[in-house]
């Protein structure tokens, strides 16, 4: 457990018995691994994280079977780009924001860009 961050829970243990070990970057607090110890009686399964440096967002998730999704955020304020799974280009969704950092448009995979107030009024 790092020493800056004292009341971290390094394992986190359920009352069936179900175990969760993290792993925490020394500085930051934010996870790096998460393992699910012996879950169902098979093999510990890890979940590993990688940071964006200055917005403390994910950069990349990559699940226990390797599937994996990976973001991009603007250099001026912790907003998401672009994101995609493991499959690549065709996965990538872009998002565009508003000069007060509010989320503009959603461009899914396949480049068909979805305002949010039109989503907005579908979904009432």
């Amino acid at each position: 457990m790092p020493v800056t961050w004292p009341m971290l829970a390094k394992p986190v243990i359920a009352p069936n018995g179900h175990r969760v070990e993290t792993t925490h970057h020394a500085t930051r607090a934010l996870p790096l691994t998460s393992t699910h110890v012996a879950p169902y009686g098979q093999g510990s399964v890890t979940t590993t994280y990688s940071w964006h440096a200055t917005w403390n967002k994910p950069l990349t998730v990559v699940g226990p079977t390797g599937e994996s999704m990976t973001y991009t955020y603007a250099s001026t304020a912790p907003n998401v780009l672009t994101q995609q799974d493991g499959r690549g280009d065709s996965t990538r969704a872009y998002f565009t924001y508003t000069s007060g950092n509010q989320l503009e448009t959603i461009k899914t995979p396949e480049q068909y860009a979805h305002g949010i107030s039109w989503l907005c009024v579908l979904r009432a």
